[in-house]
């Protein structure tokens, strides 16, 4: 409803970015795998590694990269997200995270 009213009143939407790229050949049911991060986007900003495994997004558990997709459209630009991750060397850390913005006409 909210793309909707943005596209009515502006022409425009505008969509959560978290600026992560997924490993699509990483194994389902174990999370999503950062393959690369886009420059100055959220997740570079708060400090996630390329090859964390995204494992939850405020609590929701994440376990693949369409779940990890999913959860994060259903939040809008600005929304601040926490998102706990396994690290590449091993163990668990959390991130605060601000998403970005991308505008589709």
């Amino acid at each position: 409803l909210r793309v909707m009213n943005e596209i009515i009143d502006t022409g425009k939407a505008t969509r959560p970015v978290l600026g992560v790229f997924f490993d699509r050949s990483f194994t389902p049911g174990k999370g999503a795998k950062i393959s690369s991060l886009s420059p100055n986007e959220a997740a570079q900003k708060a400090g996630i590694p390329v090859g964390a495994i995204i494992t939850s997004i405020d609590g929701i558990r994440i376990t693949d990269q369409v779940s990890a997709i999913v959860r994060i459209r259903s939040y809008a630009p600005g929304d601040k997200v926490t998102i706990v991750v396994t690290m590449p060397a091993g163990g668990s850390k959390t991130f605060n995270v601000t998403l970005g913005s991308a505008v589709s006409n």
